[in-house]
């Protein structure tokens, strides 16, 4: 809150969010609850009366971008984002915000010809190994979305053991968030 009483900040929260607590005076009649402990919320801006999310617009990740590509440190960037606004209270977002935008570009972009050079390997490790098998998707921008891929010894251990290995890519994505 404001020194004038008014709200700037808002965190919302799902419904079910918390620890069920028993209320009831009567034990033998609990009442049922639909508290979860889900952790599901977003924070917003109240700006000219509106809620904002904390989102970084198209025209802020073109000079993050930019910016990264040069090799400007993002605390640098961030303050001259503030600087060009005018102060952080013009500023519908942090530098945590930044910083997982960056993260998550970083990851998700292939260098140039990275995704031609993975199908190449694919096609090799194909035609010398014929137990191989692989799918890989990619978005417009040449951005991995998925891979997956098989070998004849992979496909022994499964049918031996009966487990599959996946790789989780995105766990790093928010890792500036909390």
């Amino acid at each position: 809150m404001e020194k004038d009483g008014t709200v700037k900040y808002v965190t919302m929260e799902c419904a079910c969010g918390g620890k069920a607590r028993n209320r009831a005076s009567n034990v033998s009649k609990p009442r049922p609850t639909s508290k979860t402990d889900c952790k599901a919320r977003m924070n917003v801006m109240l700006k000219d009366g509106k809620l904002c999310n904390k989102e970084v617009n198209e025209s802020v990740r073109r000079v993050l971008d930019t910016n990264d590509q040069a090799g400007i440190r993002m605390n640098n960037s961030f303050h001259t984002l503030v600087t060009e606004a005018g102060g952080f209270e013009n500023v519908p977002f942090r530098e945590k915000d930044c910083r997982n935008y960056i993260d998550k570009a970083r990851h998700l972009c292939l260098g140039k010809g990275g995704a031609q050079a993975l199908f190449e390997y694919f096609r090799r490790m194909q035609y010398k190994n014929d137990g191989f098998f692989n799918l890989m998707e990619l978005d417009d921008d040449d951005r991995m979305k998925n891979v997956f891929w098989v070998d004849a010894r992979s496909r022994g251990a499964y049918n031996y053991f009966g487990d599959v290995v996946t790789f989780d890519t995105t766990y790093l994505t928010n890792r500036h968030f909390s």
